[in-house]
C-alpha cells in the first residue's frame, strides 16, 4: 500500500480552495484509517475517502511511487502516469465530456518508504464500470439498448471534439446512472486521452477487446446498436465502420487480459 506523501508534500496542481490544508490532512498518518483501499499493486494504490474539510464529499485518491531515475525524469517532463491522467481529465472537461474532476495533485516523499510519491485526488462519481455492468447481466432489453446507444454516442462525441482515448476499454468507462439511465457515461481513467483527430473505429474496437477477453461480448444486435448510434452522431457509414472495427479485432489477436478484471465477481 502506498499512502499519500507525508514528507514535504508539494502542491503541483490544484482546483480547490485551501489546498495546503487539504494536503497536510491527507498526509497525516492519523487520517489513514479513514482511507478505504480499493486496489493496490507494488507501486500504486487507489483509495476512497472523505475530502478533508468537506464532510460528505467523497473522493478517489490515486498514489504512485516513482522509480528513482525514470520516474523522476518523467516528472521533470510532466509525463508520469498520474500527471497524464490530470491533463486528460482537463481535456475532457474543456470539451464538455463527463469525467472525474481532478482536484489536487501532490508530490513528495514518505518517511517510511524510499523514492518520490505522487498523489492525485479525484472527485468520486457514483456508478459501476461498463465491464462489470455487462458481466453482472440482468439488464432488460431496453437497458441493453440504452447502454449501447450511450456507448456509441460517447465515442461519436469524442471524435467530434477531436479527442482520442488510447485505452477506451469498458473498465475505464463508468455507467454513472442517474435516475436509472444507463446511457449516462463518464470516462474515469484519462491517462490515454489525447487531442487527436481519429475516425473512432479504434476506440470502438478497444471497447470490444476487453469484452472478448473476458467472454462477455454482447450479442450482435447490441453491438450493431452501438455502431448505429456512433454513425448517427458522427455521420460515418455503418458498413464501413463495422468492417474497420472487425479488422482491428481480427488483427489484435489474443484479447485475454493479463489480470482478470472481473476477479471480484
Amino acid at each position: 500500500m502506498i499512502p499519500p506523501p507525508n514528507q514535504h508534500p508539494r502542491i503541483v496542481r490544484s482546483r480547490i480552495g485551501d489546498a495546503e490544508a487539504v494536503a497536510q490532512k491527507l498526509a497525516d498518518p492519523q487520517a489513514l484509517p479513514g482511507f478505504r483501499l480499493i486496489k493496490a499493486t507494488e507501486r500504486t494504490s487507489v483509495f476512497e475517502c472523505e475530502l478533508p474539510g468537506s464532510p460528505g464529499r467523497m473522493v478517489i485518491v490515486k498514489t504512485m511511487q516513482l522509480d528513482r531515475l525514470s520516474g523522476l525524469a518523467k516528472s521533470l517532463f510532466k509525463r508520469t502516469r498520474l500527471m497524464r491522467q490530470w491533463r486528460g481529465a482537463e481535456l475532457l472537461m474543456d470539451a464538455g465530456i463527463d469525467t472525474a474532476e481532478p482536484l489536487l495533485f501532490l508530490r513528495g516523499a514518505r518517511t517510511d518508504q524510499g523514492g518520490v510519491v505522487e498523489a492525485l485526488v479525484l472527485e468520486k462519481i457514483e456508478g459501476e464500470d461498463l465491464l462489470h455492468v455487462i458481466a453482472r447481466g440482468g439488464l432488460s432489453v431496453e437497458q441493453e439498448h440504452a447502454l449501447a446507444i450511450g456507448v456509441g454516442e460517447q465515442v461519436a462525441t469524442l471524435v467530434s471534439r477531436g479527442i482520442f482515448n488510447r485505452d477506451h476499454k469498458p473498465s475505464n468507462v463508468l455507467a454513472a446512472a442517474r435516475d436509472g439511465d444507463l446511457s449516462d457515461l463518464a470516462i474515469v481513467d484519462t491517462v490515454g486521452i489525447e487531442a487527436r483527430a481519429t475516425d473512432g473505429t479504434r476506440m470502438l474496437a478497444t471497447l470490444c477487446f476487453e469484452l472478448i477477453g473476458t467472454d462477455r461480448l454482447p450479442r450482435r444486435a447490441i453491438l450493431m446498436r452501438a455502431c448505429t448510434s456512433f454513425c448517427a452522431g458522427s455521420g460515418a457509414r455503418r458498413k464501413s465502420v463495422w468492417t474497420s472495427v472487425r479488422r482491428r479485432i481480427d488483427a489484435h489477436g489474443d484479447c485475454a487480459p493479463e489480470d482478470d478484471p472481473l476477479a471480484d465477481l
